[in-house]
């Protein structure tokens, strides 16, 4: 991906509709999640996705210890005051963001991150911003709905709280906790009022 796209050596007279621009293919693998199952579990639907490797541009912070949380009211007023004046360069899905929690698995062997941002194509970002790389792999993700809710005994529900669903119902299904991912994404798209919750599985 470090290497230069290269424009393809053809005219306007030999382009047919079947043939797509290499920069088409790079966005189409990037942006794409690759479906490999759905099951429902009390009404809910769970899908396994392979997401590739994702850029996010945004702002992070990380806990002054192994034992607390980020000032998340703060890295969150960053957030939102740098988005107006810098925009994102290349921005994968536009209208999604996520809020995307690190090392919130590791039991305290490690500090604890938040990261608010949007997936990007592009590094050449303003200074100002945060990036931090997703790892490739499957992710186990739960659309957060009043079905959702009703597993963990309730209405309605924070999307960080179907981590623990997701963690619960992955063995049932032939698949546990990817602890070699230390990433959980709450993902959402403010305008049409969708929230997913994702975490990183894998196959026995």
């Amino acid at each position: 991906m470090s290497e230069p796209i290269k424009k393809p050596n053809q005219t306007p007279e030999s382009y047919t509709p079947k043939e797509m621009p290499e920069i088409m293919q790079l966005a189409q693998a990037l942006c794409v999640e690759k479906a490999v199952e759905a099951f429902s579990h009390g009404r809910a639907t769970f899908e396994v996705v392979e997401r590739p490797e994702v850029l996010w541009v945004g702002t992070l912070a990380w806990a002054e210890n192994n034992n607390d949380e980020p000032d998340m009211g703060a890295l969150l007023k960053r957030y939102q005051a740098l988005c107006s004046p810098a925009p994102k360069q290349a921005r994968i899905n536009p209208d999604w963001d996520a809020a995307i929690s690190i090392n919130y698995g590791r039991g305290g062997k490690a500090a604890k991150g938040i990261m608010y941002a949007q997936e990007t194509y592009s590094k050449e970002q303003d200074s100002r911003y945060d990036l931090f790389t997703q790892p490739a792999g499957l992710y186990l993700r739960v659309l957060n709905d009043k079905k959702a809710a009703k597993l963990l005994g309730k209405k309605t529900c924070e999307t960080y709280e179907l981590f623990g669903l997701l963690k619960t119902v992955a063995p049932q299904y032939g698949y546990a906790h990817n602890d070699n991912i230390n990433v959980e994404i709450e993902y959402h798209n403010y305008k049409n009022g969708t929230w997913y919750a994702y975490i990183p599985v894998k196959q026995p």
